[in-house]
């Protein structure tokens, strides 16, 4: 799906062995780019938000979509240019269906994995293979050689997050406004997404089976009652889930739908439409903060950072003896027991799969399970300043709540890397190949407790 210019970046980031090459390239890209016209500069075009000052004039001309952009930091530059050689000249209709998700399954494939066809027989399942079911991706690695006493090594996390569900037919009209009903998903903290501007995202399913993946702008807004009308709102929040977050979409347009929206977005018609799985979004963007930069601020954190953890990990994984298998789940923040969650049939469905196609079954694959280890990938909570007192005394030092860790050959031994030192040592493209930063950086108590177990190589 992607453009030829954007697989040509992601041809030469494959070339480039450091991340530091890498950032200079993003540079170049962003320093060829042309620059825009300083009268576009405008508060129109400008996006809020950002450390940086950044804009983007999007136009459609024959009925293509194309934009402009111009920053005043030269990584950001670059990043527009990336963007740009993504979406420029793809036609409107697909603009939407360019996501994350999908591009990651190109990767996937990019790296030598194969994607399974659940309703079709496996007839081979060594190598590097895929499947996805729903919002759910589960993948594997097998060693040349499957001896009697493999077992599988695995890493669970899960790709959903709290949020807010569209209801079927949702759009209702009170005292002239438009409003959408939607279900609060999972146990988010409810009062974050209040004057939020909120857009939708999620799958459209046609009478003929085909998925549609549709992405909003923000087109709608939680909005609180004003202070003067409930002197006791600081004191005393109490949010009716049946009332009070019902999101805003228009006034006065009685014949606005929320479905329809979603449909034109996705160029198909209402009366196509069978399913659907969209949930709100903050379109707010994400962005690094802090007085050194030592922040990342951004929603799905939780989420996001498991599976990119496990994803990153899992493309370079070389397995011994037992088979690697990453499980990425869906609906984990509501019960998981679905078809595509963690305590629902996937995880079993692909393990009884590739132990049947490497002819272990009945005993032999039970004693294989019993062989197996599963790791959990999720984020902690590093201590809040304010609330010091809801920690565990003995760990409120390790308030980093994160770090790399990484084997270091010149050292020969596990380091633990702190992300908030950035700022004080720099960038570290490659750990073990800078010891002399890494050893200038405290060592942490959590990393007394991991057993690292060398690379072969």
């Amino acid at each position: 799906m992607a453009t030829p210019a954007f697989e040509d970046i992601a041809d030469t980031f494959d070339f480039l062995d450091s991340w530091e090459d890498r950032y200079r390239h993003v540079i170049e890209l962003g320093r060829a780019m042309p620059p825009m016209d300083p009268a576009l500069q405008v508060p129109a075009t400008k996006v809020e938000g950002c450390a940086s000052q950044v804009w983007i004039l999007p136009r459609i001309e024959a009925g293509r979509f194309d934009f402009q952009g111009d920053s005043d930091a030269l990584i950001v530059r670059g990043l527009i240019a990336v963007l740009h050689a993504l979406y420029a000249g793809v036609p409107v209709a697909e603009v939407t269906r360019i996501d994350a998700a999908a591009e990651l399954a190109r990767r996937l494939q990019d790296a030598g994995f194969t994607r399974m066809d659940e309703t079709e027989p496996w007839p081979e399942v060594a190598g590097r293979r895929f499947v996805v079911r729903d919002g759910a991706v589960m993948a594997w690695v097998t060693p040349q050689n499957v001896g009697d006493k493999a077992g599988f090594r695995i890493v669970g996390s899960h790709t959903d997050s709290p949020s807010f569900k569209l209801k079927p037919h949702s759009t209702t009209t009170n005292v002239g406004w438009q409003q959408v009903g939607m279900e609060v998903y999972g146990g988010g903290l409810l009062n974050s997404w209040l004057d939020r501007d909120l857009g939708l995202a999620g799958r459209l399913v046609t009478n003929d089976g085909t998925v549609h993946l549709v992405r909003t702008g923000p087109i709608l807004r939680i909005s609180q009652l004003a202070p003067h009308l409930d002197r006791s709102v600081n004191d005393d929040l109490k949010l009716d889930r049946q009332k009070h977050l019902l999101p805003i979409l228009s006034v006065a347009n009685p014949d606005l739908d929320a479905e329809e929206l979603l449909c034109e977005a996705a160029s198909i018609s209402h009366d196509e439409l069978a399913f659907f799985d969209v949930f709100a979004h903050l379109t707010q963007s994400p962005a690094v903060i802090g007085a050194r930069g030592e922040f990342l601020a951004s929603q799905r954190m939780d989420n996001l950072s498991s599976v990119h953890s496990s994803i990153a990990a899992f493309t370079h994984v070389a397995p011994r003896g037992d088979v690697a298998v990453m499980a990425c789940f869906d609906h984990e923040e509501v019960g998981s027991s679905t078809r595509s969650g963690a305590c629902g049939p996937f995880l079993e469905d692909v393990l009884v799969r590739i132990a049947e196609g490497l002819g272990h079954t009945g005993a032999q694959y039970r004693a294989m399970l019993a062989r197996s280890s599963c790791i959990s990938a999720d984020a902690g909570h590093g201590v809040h300043p304010n609330y010091v007192e809801k920690f565990d005394p003995n760990n409120v030092h390790d308030y980093l709540g994160g770090a790399t860790i990484v084997w270091s050959k010149k050292l020969d031994k596990p380091v633990l890397v702190a992300s908030f030192e950035i700022g004080r040592y720099g960038l570290m493209t490659d750990k073990s190949e800078q010891p002399d930063k890494v050893e200038a950086q405290p060592r942490y108590a959590m990393g007394k407790r991991l057993d690292i177990v060398a690379p072969s190589n």
